[in-house]
């Protein structure tokens, strides 16, 4: 009796060796629910990264190019007799000229900002201009139409060359310029979206800059600055 009560318990302890289809089963659950806890946490850390990298950069653009145009803006002078092959040169194209086309702003002048190459003897007042120009997609309706920003420096003042041009930015969504023709920004005629040289007789108090960057998740942002000219005082 005793031998057969043993070796029942025996054949009872070999049975539990093991694990059972339903033990199985629900650690493969188990498993597979750790496992997408902490892929979810992964991809979410990693998208969380990449939106705050894409912020950083955002927000770099946005200095880049506001410190572009405000050093070139405090730098505007008349313009002179700079292509020396040309020594009778005159115009009568306004030195500061700025507009819109297709609701987006545009401006040209001229400016002392340039820096002159090295061991030349050109001059280091420039024609500048800013522009935007359309990113063509036709997957993107009007509303999420991206610009490029172009900046136009252009060394040869009454010469046939137009200079060169780099882009600034190509998340644009709204590029705008005003300008400031007194001393009361509170007033409702305060800014102008135009101004020309020629007819105003003289360049604005101050330029206003605004535009608009594409940030990550569609989320935009807007950066203004408002850059006070020297020439007008």
């Amino acid at each position: 009796m005793t031998k057969r009560t043993l070796k029942s318990h025996l054949q009872w302890q070999t049975t539990r060796s093991g694990f059972t289809l339903i033990e199985v089963l629900i650690a493969l659950f188990l498993g597979s629910i750790i496992f997408t806890v902490l892929f979810a946490s992964f991809f979410q850390i990693m998208k969380s990264k990449e939106i705050a990298e894409t912020e950083l950069e955002l927000y770099h653009e946005s200095r880049v190019i506001l410190a572009r145009m405000t050093k070139d803006l405090s730098s505007i002078y008349p313009r002179g007799n700079i292509f020396l092959a040309r020594s009778n040169y005159t115009t009568t194209e306004p030195y500061f000229e700025g507009g819109l086309e297709n609701d987006q702003s545009w401006i040209r002048f001229t400016s002392l900002s340039r820096a002159p190459s090295y061991n030349k003897s050109d001059s280091d007042q420039a024609k500048i201009s800013y522009y935007v120009q359309k990113i063509e997609d036709e997957n993107t309706d009007r509303e999420n139409q991206l610009f490029s920003l172009f900046r136009r420096e252009n060394p040869y003042i009454g010469g046939s060359e137009d200079g060169t041009a780099y882009s600034l930015s190509d998340r644009i969504l709204l590029f705008r310029i005003n300008y400031l023709s007194g001393d009361d920004l509170e007033s409702e005629d305060a800014f102008s979206e135009l101004w020309n040289s020629n007819e105003n007789l003289s360049v604005p108090r101050a330029v206003e800059i605004s535009f608009v960057l594409r940030g990550p998740e569609q989320k935009d942002v807007e950066f203004k600055n408002l850059v006070y000219l020297q020439l007008s005082k």
